[in-house]
């Protein structure tokens, strides 16, 4: 037989398996400066969601079919912040990515909804700022 024994290789794939780190953000979402992933382990990445998403004024919400990412921010240092300055120190570095600011629902919650075309994909996010610990991002790439 070559390679490894059958239990050998069947228990250090459960260890792979079990260590795999969590899927990446797309590489068209620079999480903001001053800002980290809160729980890497609780992101979710599915293949096929839809999501709804706030437009200005009475417009209706925008729903959206297509590859879903969610995840949790935190400032840091936390310094105890307002929603108003969360989104005051994220809202510049994703617009100089390249997202543009659809719309803004004041809260607390902040949330805003962005889009961008990026790597032939229309994208949509919604940034939903709480305080400097408790921010959400959630995008869809739609169909």
């Amino acid at each position: 037989m070559n390679g490894l024994p059958i239990p050998t290789f069947l228990s250090l794939a459960l260890v792979l398996g079990s260590a795999s780190a969590a899927a990446p953000l797309p590489a068209y979402f620079s999480v903001p400066k001053g800002m980290v992933i809160s729980h890497p382990e609780r992101m979710v990445v599915e293949d096929d969601a839809v999501a709804s998403f706030r437009l200005p004024g009475d417009s209706p919400s925008l729903e959206r079919r297509g590859k879903r990412y969610f995840v949790a921010l935190t400032m840091q240092p936390d310094l105890e912040q307002e929603p108003a300055e969360v989104w005051a120190a994220a809202k510049p570095a994703l617009v100089s990515d390249g997202w543009q600011v659809i719309g803004e629902v004041a809260g607390p919650p902040i949330v805003a909804t962005l889009h961008r075309k990026a790597h032939g994909k229309d994208v949509w996010a919604a940034f939903t700022a709480r305080a400097s610990n408790e921010s959400t991002v959630e995008i869809i790439e739609s169909r």
